[in-house]
């Protein structure tokens, strides 16, 4: 049986318990975390053979394209030039479900679960959607290319490789921003977006309260003027898909940001910007704030969110370091487990119960995460999918919830032995009214069906 200590090690930190896990974890949890670190790689196995960046944006989003190009030409068959952008559309979401599939499957099976949960959550922390028909391809290259290599750098580092990928220039429209004095601007091409800068210094670094004005905005978006990809703007070159700065769109003169003055230097200005934004100490006190409600609670202790704003701030902003003092907190190891499992967590944590052995087709996989209302990749704002349980637990959410318990349960039950897998999945941290429960059930179905509805199942 898997002690308190594990419990929360193993759901709180990983993605769900499974014999592996509860095998090498052994008497100091705090320490397969972090073995786990510094066993990191930032390119697993499991997603070599996923198409890269450049090869979608040249073989998917660059025909798609042309095709919509095609549509304006005179002469052209607007239902024939109609199908065929439905075609390619179609092929970009069933890439898109197989996508998803492997990570799911990755997540449930992988021996370093707490590294796949600071995937997603730093992905969710710098969402794009594909509710943005244009980043449909590259959500999830973004997430490999962009995220998953740099979780464990400076988080600047993090923020700028995230800012030069094609998926967030595209879904907060920054290919579109012009400055108003640039060459392009003053042959009358569309102006300033203000979409990225805002959401750059509102949900990236200095958080809502975090001290910036309106007139920050918009300087922040003049720096990021030029900053655009080829697919979009039809440049010519071998990089198709890559990052591009534009000069002529670039807006020209100094920038004011934060009370700092920022001489013309064109695409290095967002360099320079970056730096002082991730240093700022709003930005320390903002992602302190946000990984405690992740890992501790809806509203942390404001005294782990201290520590983990000193981490911060110590080490400049080094993810490391941020990450090892959350592992320390006393406040993180604490029952009962606050933090309901969001729909995407539930699911992976049954699988990886199961041993992986929850085999489901990539149709049901997206069907059941459609259910559940919790598809990745698809939040519903740049602000990502929310943190508070009372987004998750309504009665209609509950109901889906255990839909799908019954459905693991009903797949699951030959040759599962219930007290075995409550002790693997529970451990001491069962209740007695969960252990009464689910010993007292009329059948092994109906056991099953409550050992994964139980509040200790459900949450984390």
């Amino acid at each position: 049986m898997i002690s308190n200590s594990a419990y929360i090690a193993m759901h709180r930190f990983g993605l769900g318990p499974n014999e592996s896990d509860a095998a090498r974890i052994g008497a100091s949890p705090q320490n397969w975390l972090l073995a786990q670190m510094q066993n990191f790689n930032p390119a697993p196995a499991a997603f070599q053979d996923l198409p890269t960046t450049a090869y979608i944006a040249e073989n998917a989003l660059g025909k798609l394209k042309q095709l919509r190009d095609a549509k304006k030409k005179k002469g052209a068959d607007p239902e024939e030039s109609q199908k065929a952008v439905k075609a390619m559309l179609k092929t970009l979401v069933t890439d898109l479900t197989g996508e998803i599939t492997t990570r799911l499957n990755y997540a449930a099976t992988t021996e370093t679960p707490f590294i796949e949960r600071l995937v997603h959550f730093w992905s969710n922390h710098f969402t794009v959607s594909t509710t943005r028909k244009e980043v449909i391809g590259l959500v999830g290259a973004y997430e490999r290319e962009a995220i998953r290599p740099h979780i464990f750098g400076k988080f600047s580092g993090l923020v700028f490789a995230v800012l030069r990928h094609p998926a967030m220039l595209l879904y907060l429209d920054n290919v579109r921003s012009i400055g108003p004095h640039s060459p392009a601007g003053k042959r009358g091409k569309k102006g300033l977006n203000e979409n990225l800068a805002r959401e750059l210094l509102e949900l990236h670094t200095l958080g809502v309260d975090g001290g910036y004005s309106q007139q920050d905005v918009q300087e922040m978006a003049k720096m990021l003027t030029g900053w655009t990809v080829n697919i979009m703007k039809g440049l010519q070159g071998k990089d198709v898909g890559a990052f591009h700065f534009v000069k002529l769109m670039h807006e020209p003169g100094s920038k004011t940001l934060l009370g700092k003055t920022y001489p013309e230097s064109g695409e290095n200005e967002v360099r320079q910007a970056v730096l002082d934004i991730c240093a700022h100490p709003s930005t320390a006190r903002f992602l302190a704030r946000k990984m405690a409600q992740h890992f501790i609670s809806d509203n942390p202790p404001d005294s782990a969110v201290k520590k983990l704003e000193s981490a911060y701030k110590r080490s400049g902003g080094d993810l490391t370091a941020l990450t090892k003092a959350l592992i320390a907190l006393p406040d993180a190891w604490k029952l009962p487990a606050s933090k309901v499992k969001t729909p995407h967590e539930l699911v992976i944590a049954t699988m990886r119960g199961f041993g992986g052995d929850v085999k489901l087709k990539p149709a049901l996989i997206a069907a059941t995460l459609k259910h559940l209302g919790h598809v990745p990749f698809s939040a519903p704002s740049p602000a990502g999918w929310p943190e508070r349980a009372e987004h998750w637990i309504s009665p209609e959410a509950m109901i889906r919830r255990i839909d799908w318990c019954r459905l693991v349960a009903a797949k699951m039950q030959r040759g599962t032995d219930i007290e075995t897998l409550m002790a693997l999945l529970l451990g001491e941290a069962a209740s007695p009214e969960t252990r009464f429960a689910i010993t007292r059930a009329p059948s092994k179905n109906d056991a099953l069906t409550l050992l994964l509805a139980s509040p200790e199942f459900q949450r984390r």
